[in-house]
């Protein structure tokens, strides 16, 4: 049975939207520049494969990603770029001061440390992966050989290799190439226009931090073909 008739039906910012087989209220698609959160798929070792609910970002409402997230790929509510400060011990636990990293100011994310609350995300290692973590394979029979950077040598990064993360050497930027712009700029207009990047590792995903329309943005790669 649909959930809606038309735009009025549905509150707030929601949109009535033909998604499952009928007309549901959905957040319109937004910019989706967060990351999906981390998810430890070494527990998915002896999962059972779960059948996925998307398989790009675009099939996702509002700012929502298709995330490898309880063991299967899900539309996910997405998270602030930077990894959590590794846990503590802990002798006792404090009250929560954050649910999601929304609940936190400026670039701080809300991370278990002894209880939920506001901190600085951890300083990752200069450079980008070759695979974006965003790639993880949801189904694995294998574990993880590391969690974060701080758990490589300075020169490399915890990236995504065949279907394991392991230490690898950084690279500069994302591979592939930006694609042509599709507009001609005026000196004058690159200034005036507000650029959401300044290099690769400011996007999420794989894409890569271009110039299509007069300003930096986040855009797909055009992916490198050999020769």
């Amino acid at each position: 049975m649909a959930e809606c008739a038309t735009d009025q039906s549905c509150e707030g910012k929601r949109k009535c939207c033909f998604s499952g087989c009928k007309l549901r209220c959905l957040l319109p698609l937004e910019p989706k520049m967060n990351s999906c959160p981390y998810f430890d798929h070494s527990i998915c070792i002896t999962a059972r494969p779960l059948p996925p609910n998307c398989q790009t970002d675009e099939q996702c409402q509002g700012t929502e990603r298709c995330c490898c997230f309880n063991c299967r790929r899900q539309c996910t509510p997405t998270v602030k770029p930077g990894q959590c400060p590794a846990t503590e011990v802990c002798k006792g636990r404090l009250p929560p001061q954050c649910q999601t990293d929304n609940d936190c100011d400026g670039k701080e994310k809300c991370c278990d440390v002894c209880g939920r609350k506001c901190v600085a995300p951890q300083i990752e290692h200069a450079g980008v992966c070759r695979s974006s973590l965003d790639d993880l394979a949801c189904i694995t029979l294998k574990k993880s050989l590391c969690n974060s950077d701080s758990d490589c040598p300075k020169k490399q990064k915890c990236c995504l290799s065949g279907d394991v993360r392991k230490c690898s050497d950084s690279l500069k930027e994302k591979p592939g190439s930006c694609p042509v712009p599709i507009t001609i700029c005026m000196p004058l207009q690159l200034p005036r226009r507000p650029s959401v990047c300044k290099t690769d590792s400011d996007c999420p995903g794989n894409k890569k931090c271009c110039i299509p329309k007069c300003f930096l943005e986040c855009t797909d790669p055009i992916p490198f073909c050999p020769g």
